[in-house]
């Protein structure tokens, strides 16, 4: 319990969004590998299992789409406090290489006419 718990408030230390609980479990897959215990935990469902752990997060709602808010603690407060002044970046186009530095070209016909001029 106490594991899970860690991992738990490590994903939502480290987040400057709210994040919603479906959100929670893909980042709790995501850095571990398996879903969030509650089974092996003995509650029957995610939900449940997180609002049986108030002392680590707040879920605001009863759904999976429901925001989660990390209780900040004496030990967690100064890096939340460093997270909560990260700049947050948009994503930027391009992918891999980067946004294109192709110039957008003239539909063909508009093309013609500028050059008849």
């Amino acid at each position: 319990m106490e594991e899970t718990k860690k991992m738990l408030r490590s994903i939502l230390v480290s987040s400057p969004l709210t994040i919603s609980v479906i959100k929670l479990n893909n980042d709790y897959k995501e850095l571990v590998g398996v879903n969030i215990p509650f089974k092996e935990l003995g509650y029957d469902c995610l939900l449940t299992f997180l609002h049986a752990i108030p002392d680590v997060l707040r879920v605001e709602g009863n759904t999976l789409q429901s925001p989660v808010n990390l209780i900040v603690s004496k030990k967690t407060e100064h890096v939340n406090a460093m997270v909560l002044k990260q700049k947050i970046s948009k994503k930027s186009g391009g992918g891999f290489y980067g946004p294109s530095k192709k110039k957008a070209a003239l539909p063909p016909r508009l093309a013609r006419s500028r050059n008849m001029k």
